[in-house]
């Protein structure tokens, strides 16, 4: 019989998708045969005599209880969730550090991979494991069982989700406990073999941006233009900006001319060159860590005197700090050209940073940036 604990989990998970997603993930998950997964999709489309959705996941609870499902079932079930939702977990980048060319041009083994990582975890601590591959990623859900029962609280505490691009330098990874994400690194290492790896400073919710940050850090803000084929590939060749709309139409837009017509197109060549023409990587946070000397000397003129460094943090928070940034600009909030740190977000695809100024060069680390 499945434990209570179980039960809990699962009803946690399924407690977590949506109830239009509910059926086209069962079908997914297979585990329940196509009968019982046919009748709770009824429960499901019945339209205004809809079945509330509490009593269908205590059907499905039910149903996989009759089966005896087991713990690493419910991890299928959980990395399924999560591969269709990644923007509940919070993610950090990590950079591989290979140790020649040859390691990246091997084909990969997607099963070797699965072993290689299992057989490592093993000499750290009891797992389950579970792995699914989507479009070029392939994404794994470590979970690490401690103690004799599995509470719902532990079950999702002590798991952890890799999403690795085969062929790639990068591996992301969702939030974990010091204490696992130090082992789990190992595993992973080995089975990738490669000598280390080195934190990005890259993190936030949006899983796609970051991917795209770090795997296509070469063609962000005004060079995406290339990576997505919009440039003329005859420039010598004149071609009609627009078509033709009508002779009214024509005259009724030469009549109207904007008084501020040069600035608002300098505004967006300027815009264009920083940040690019294309959509932005969605970053919920930006994060400066300043060392440097104090240079609000009118305000504060006795910090002038200061020898030691000045340390400060600054934050800019939100939905999409990049975009909200760029708009700044045409909404008359921000008058002068952006600073070169903004764009050192795409250029360098990561988004915390830490200044110091030149003269305090000498003991830092090479991951710092000037100023």
């Amino acid at each position: 019989m499945v434990s209570s604990d179980l039960k809990g989990v699962l009803s946690r998970v399924l407690g977590c998708i949506k109830r239009e997603e509910l059926g086209s993930t069962l079908q997914e998950w297979a585990v329940l045969d196509e009968d019982r997964t046919r009748a709770i999709i009824g429960l499901l489309d019945r339209g205004s005599r809809a079945v509330p959705r509490r009593t269908i996941v205590q059907k499905v609870v039910e149903e996989c209880l009759r089966q005896q499902i087991s713990k690493k079932q419910i991890s299928q079930l959980d990395l399924l969730c999560n591969i269709s939702h990644p923007e509940r977990k919070k993610w950090s980048v990590y950079k591989l550090m290979m140790s020649d060319s040859e390691t990246q041009q091997k084909a990969f083994d997607t099963k070797a991979y699965f072993s290689k990582v299992t057989t490592c975890l093993s000499a750290y601590f009891k797992h389950d494991l579970c792995m699914d591959q989507r479009d070029d990623a392939i994404w794994l859900r470590i979970g690490v069982c401690e103690g004799m029962r599995d509470t719902p609280s532990s079950f999702f505490s002590n798991s952890v989700f890799v999403v690795y691009h085969p062929g790639s330098d990068y591996i992301i990874m969702s939030r974990a406990r010091k204490g696992l994400l130090d082992f789990i690194m190992q595993a992973l290492i080995q089975a990738l073999g490669c000598t280390g790896t080195k934190e990005s400073k890259l993190s936030g919710y949006h899983l796609d941006s970051l991917s795209d940050l770090s795997l296509h850090q070469a063609s962000q803000g005004w060079f995406s233009k290339f990576s997505l084929n919009q440039v003329d590939p005859n420039p010598l060749v004149k071609t009609q900006s627009r078509k033709r709309r009508g002779d009214s139409l024509d005259l009724e837009e030469k009549s109207l001319i904007a008084e501020n017509d040069a600035e608002l197109r300098k505004c967006e060549m300027e815009l264009e060159e920083s940040f690019g023409s294309n959509k932005l990587p969605k970053l919920e946070k930006i994060c400066y860590e300043m060392e440097t000397k104090f240079r609000g000397t009118h305000a504060a003129p006795d910090m002038m005197l200061r020898e030691e460094p000045f340390h400060c943090t600054v934050k800019f928070e939100g939905p999409n700090v990049l975009d909200g940034l760029k708009q700044l600009r045409p909404l008359g909030a921000a008058s002068a050209t952006f600073p070169h740190l903004f764009e050192q977000v795409l250029k360098m695809g990561k988004n915390h940073f830490k200044i110091y100024d030149k003269s305090h060069q000498a003991g830092k680390s090479s991951q710092k940036e000037m100023v």
